[in-house]
């Protein structure tokens, strides 16, 4: 048995002994821990986790039909030159004193900036917006997640122009349109950033987008039953 098998065996195992119906699964490899009292890296085993629980949203339907407020904090994110974005690691002290800052001000969530000021990804989500007509995606700093690619596949297929590119602050709150991708939510509408709101409520292409992922996810694509068995 190949471990993408025995991965993916576990996982559905999991989703089986709890009995849900909608759950939200998560498999972890690490590099493990050196035996006690060795910090030699190379010492480390490898170690396999997975979970599964009821399946949770960032954000309450109420949340989803009315739009997220956001705000971006002065507090930067791990540099891509200290860790790859690329990589899905669990280093969040950086999201999390971000959210204190956002919860304090009454935001639902935060979004953090690169180094070099650029908008970047907030804790467990990706961000678009709509610029100039454009869907923009930040282009660095932020991890290639799931969703994200999905929504970029989604909007080619509807033949609408994605863009990754870096995104200034004073970009992101001029956008017409704003929407947070994740695992936990989907697509999650912005309708507010900081002190400015955006529109007049979620937009049409991100109602669109909205729309069209769940009816895919609903008929089962790139589902694991449709990719393995």
């Amino acid at each position: 048995m190949t471990p993408d098998t025995l991965s993916r065996d576990v996982v559905r195992k999991l989703v089986a002994i709890g009995g849900w119906r909608d759950a939200y699964v998560q498999i972890i490899m690490t590099r493990g821990v050196p035996p006690v009292g060795s910090r030699d890296p190379r010492l480390c085993e490898n170690r396999f986790q997975a979970f599964a629980i009821p399946y949770v949203w960032i954000a309450s339907p109420e949340k989803q039909r009315k739009g997220m407020h956001v705000h971006v904090s002065d507090i930067r994110r791990v540099p891509t030159q200290s860790v790859s974005p690329l990589i899905k690691h669990y280093h969040w002290l950086d999201f999390e004193m971000g959210l204190f800052d956002a919860l304090d001000r009454s935001a639902d969530t935060v979004v953090l900036k690169s180094i070099d000021g650029h908008i970047a990804e907030g804790p467990g989500f990706n961000v678009f917006a709509v610029i100039d007509g454009q869907l923009t995606t930040p282009r660095s700093a932020a991890l290639d997640g799931m969703t994200r690619r999905t929504v970029i596949q989604i909007a080619e297929s509807l033949e609408i122009p994605v863009s990754e590119s870096d995104i200034t602050l004073e970009r992101f709150v001029r956008a017409d349109e704003a929407f947070l991708t994740t695992t936990a939510g989907g697509i999650l509408p912005v309708t507010r950033i900081d002190d400015v709101e955006i529109g007049t409520g979620p937009g049409a292409l991100t109602a669109t987008l909205h729309a069209e992922y769940w009816r895919r996810r609903q008929d089962g694509w790139l589902s694991s039953d449709a990719l393995y068995w």
